[in-house]
C-alpha cells in the first residue's frame, strides 16, 4: 500500500510540473506574439510572468535590472527570444 501512495504521489508530482511547464510555455508564447507584433510587452514586474520566478527581493533591491524592468527572468527571456525568432522565421504561426 505505502508503495502505491509513493507512485501516486510522484505522478501528482509529474502532472502538476506538467501543467506549470504548459503554462509557461503558453505564457512565452503570449509574450513572443506580443514582441512580434509591436506590442508591449508589461512592464516592472516584482516576479516574472511566465515561470513567476522572483525579480526583486522584498526590499525592492533589484536582482536583475533588467529582468525587473522587462518583467521576465533571463531564462524565460531566452525562450521568449528563440520564439520570436521562429515567429519572424514563419516556423510558428500566431
Amino acid at each position: 500500500m505505502s508503495n502505491n501512495r509513493t507512485e501516486s504521489k510522484a505522478q501528482a508530482e509529474a502532472n502538476k510540473a506538467a501543467r506549470k511547464h504548459g503554462r509557461q510555455r503558453f505564457r512565452v508564447s503570449v509574450i513572443a506574439a506580443r514582441i512580434a507584433q509591436k506590442n508591449s510587452i508589461g512592464g516592472p514586474r516584482n516576479r516574472c510572468y511566465c515561470c513567476g520566478r522572483r525579480l526583486a527581493d522584498d526590499d525592492r533591491l533589484l536582482l536583475d535590472r533588467e529582468s525587473y524592468i522587462r518583467g521576465i527572468d533571463p531564462e524565460c527571456w531566452q525562450l521568449v527570444l528563440k520564439r520570436v525568432s521562429q515567429i519572424e522565421a514563419g516556423e510558428v504561426v500566431l
